[in-house]
Formats: C-alpha cells, sequence, structure tokens
C-alpha cells in the first residue's frame, strides 16, 4: 500500500505505477470524498480508520447514530492492536485487523478526515472531532452514545 501526503501533489514517475494506483480499488480521490447518505445503500459500508484509538472510539457516536436513524451498516477494518476493542462496542457487522477477504462495494477510507485539524493554521483545529465527523457525514448527532450494543 502506498501512502501520499493529503492535499500534496505527487510526481509519479513511472506510468506502471499511475496505472497502478488509478486501477487500484483502494484509490480514493478527493470526489470520493464526498459521502451522500441519502443515497439508497443498503449495503455493508466498510470504514478504513487505524492508527488512533482515540479517532475510532469518538466514530463510536457516529457510526450508532447512522445505524439508527438512517439503517446503514458498517464493517471496519481497523490497526491490529483496536481491533478487539471495536468489536465490543459491537456496532458493526465485521471487525477486521487486516485487509477483508472479501470485497466491498461502499469503502471509505477515514484515515485523512480527523488530521486536518493538526495544522494550527486550519479553522477544523478548534472543532471537536466528533463534530468533524459529523460535517464529513452531513449528519448532526443527537446523542453522543458511547455504550456498547447488546
Amino acid at each position: 500500500m502506498r501512502h501520499f501526503t493529503r492535499n500534496v501533489w505527487q510526481d509519479i514517475k513511472d506510468e506502471s505505477d499511475a496505472e497502478f494506483i488509478l486501477k487500484n480499488p483502494y484509490f480514493i480521490s478527493e470526489k470520493h470524498l464526498i459521502f451522500d447518505h441519502k443515497q439508497e445503500i443498503t449495503e455493508t459500508i466498510l470504514i478504513k480508520r487505524g492508527y488512533a484509538l482515540g479517532d475510532l472510539i469518538q466514530l463510536v457516536p457516529v457510526i450508532k447514530y447512522m445505524k439508527r436513524k438512517l439503517g446503514l451498516k458498517f464493517a471496519l477494518w481497523t490497526s491490529p492492536q483496536y481491533a478487539t476493542i471495536m468489536k465490543w462496542f459491537n456496532i458493526f457487522e465485521a471487525v477486521f485487523d487486516n485487509r477483508p477477504k472479501k470485497n466491498y462495494k461502499h469503502f471509505l477510507i477515514l484515515d485523512g478526515v480527523l488530521e486536518s485539524d493538526h495544522s494550527l493554521s486550519n479553522s477544523e483545529r478548534n472543532i471537536h472531532r466528533i463534530k468533524i465527523f459529523e460535517n464529513f457525514f452531513k449528519i448532526e448527532i443527537d446523542e453522543y452514545d458511547f455504550t456498547p450494543e447488546r
């Protein structure tokens, strides 16, 4: 998997690398970062979020809200050290600690959504991380519920 810095242009010297990236099902362009919950989605949405346990926990009330209010279903692909903790919340159809064997029609990489608040010049720096998720998903959560589902 290749890693690029968000919002920074990269020159790709080798044409075969560019072709690989563009044809890869995990390639995300800016237009793919628009989440439209108003379109009818009946399939499970795979979310990839690794690295930060705190960010994953901030995602809990967001997922619970979208399941309850919008009827959406989610699976999570996260770092191995966080998979057990996220399974404990019992809000995902499945939790993976490595690339899922199954292909998902809807796939969102959330690894870059919250990182813009690290910049001292970015206005999101003063917004709570749950609010940043709410803005991304175009929702307003009525209750910040962090309890596991039983």
